[in-house]
């Protein structure tokens, strides 16, 4: 009976000793640290360069868009005005340029020919007059503000015949080497104005730098946007980073590079590896 109740005693002894020894590894084995954290992701305000009123919105909130697509198209009513200008000015040089090339018609070659002859008939009645009258200056029958008063018309009259002359000759040999050049140059510039204002106009249709889905709609349809002012935001999900809070007798050991677990509530728990990539300190 003593030897059965002495080997029950250290039975019991060892089972003691097990057990204490299984709680206190359990009690000192190091227990993970759970710190709480937010994924967060890259946004793009996306504006347009020129002022407007949103006239089309082609979007909505959660969204998912490709580079690209078009967002809002903004009226700009002073853009329209311009194209318009532009492009008259644009019509109106190449119409210069038209004239330059194929010349005078017919009709114009006889109307300079016309003003010519009746210039050089006005320039040989003048030449009379002033023939006549220096005469009688000479002889002492007119003063010598009327020799002058006749004298000037002859300058006048010649110098009418000699721009009328030139007008036919243009007419008759065509535009000089120059002036074809100056129109040309003129429908290059005009055409530019154009391209400008078109490009202007393709600002106010907004279109999405990147693959991504819309956050925020920040200027609804009928409101104005000045240039620069962001209209839709944009999340990139292919750039995704979480950031934790961490106390600071937390940070012992942690550095960039590490790898820690992470569960993901909002997918059921799915558990994501992530990797330390900055620690940066919390402004006081």
């Amino acid at each position: 009976m003593k030897g059965g109740a002495r080997l029950t005693t250290l039975i019991f002894l060892v089972l003691l000793l097990a057990a204490v020894s299984g709680l206190s590894m359990l009690l000192l084995r190091p227990r993970p640290v759970v710190i709480q954290g937010e994924v967060d992701c890259r946004k793009i305000n996306v504006s347009a360069k020129v002022p407007g009123r949103v006239e089309e919105l082609h979007v909505r909130e959660g969204d998912r868009v490709t580079r690209g697509q078009l967002l809002a198209v903004l009226d700009s009513p002073q853009l329209q005005a311009k194209l318009q200008q532009a492009a008259a000015a644009r019509a109106a040089a190449a119409a210069q340029k038209l004239k330059a090339d194929t010349g005078a018609r017919e009709e114009q070659i006889r109307m300079a020919l016309n003003q010519w002859l009746q210039a050089k008939a006005g320039l040989e009645l003048a030449e009379k007059s002033f023939t006549r009258i220096q005469r009688l200056f000479e002889d002492g029958v007119v003063p010598a503000q009327k020799r002058d008063e006749v004298q000037a018309q002859r300058d006048m009259a010649a110098r009418l015949e000699a721009a009328a002359r030139a007008q036919y000759d243009m007419a008759v040999n065509g535009t000089r080497e120059e002036d074809k050049m100056a129109a040309e140059a003129l429908v290059q510039q005009a055409s530019g104005a154009v391209s400008e204002v078109e490009s202007l106009l393709e600002e106010a249709r907004v279109r999405a730098p990147l693959d991504g889905e819309v956050q925020d709609i920040i200027v609804n349809p009928g409101e104005l946007a000045s240039a620069g002012m962001p209209i839709v935001t944009l999340v990139d999900r292919s750039d995704l980073w979480v950031v934790f809070q961490v106390r600071e007798d937390q940070l012992a050991g942690l550095k960039p590079g590490d790898r820690l677990v992470g569960s993901l509530p909002a997918l059921a728990g799915r558990t994501v590896t992530l990797q330390v990539t900055r620690l940066a300190p919390q402004a006081a």
